[in-house]
């Protein structure tokens, strides 16, 4: 692909600008959110101990949990819909996930808990 100065101006009328980014909030003090929910899985490690895992991946949001006492996650999206691990025993994964498709209103929301 051709750097940006290289394109003539015939063709950059052509080429439509990609938003990266859109404002959090009213206020200019605050982050910036993805429009678009970045694919992938993310680990923690909470404070309570075990590991945490959420994410978008494989056309689902996704919160599994796994600590050595009762446990259990929770995922949102931003239709409304919310999936709620059983309380789980000790030293198991807890299971919460949605079908989904990536998107700009996907706006997931993960969640573990200690029962």
């Amino acid at each position: 692909m051709a750097p940006a100065s290289a394109l003539s101006a015939e063709n950059h009328d052509s080429v439509a600008p990609v938003p990266v980014v859109a404002a959090v909030g009213e206020d200019f003090g605050r982050e910036a959110a993805p429009l678009w929910t970045t694919p992938g899985m993310k680990s923690q490690h909470p404070d309570e101990g075990g590991t945490w895992e959420y994410g978008f991946q494989n056309a689902k949001v996704r919160s599994y949990y796994t600590v050595n006492k009762c446990h259990g996650s929770t995922v949102r999206d931003g239709a409304g819909r919310e999936s709620r691990s059983v309380n789980t025993a000790s030293g198991h994964k807890s299971i919460a996930e949605i079908w989904a498709i990536n998107s700009p209103n996907l706006n997931p929301s993960y969640y573990y808990r200690i029962c």
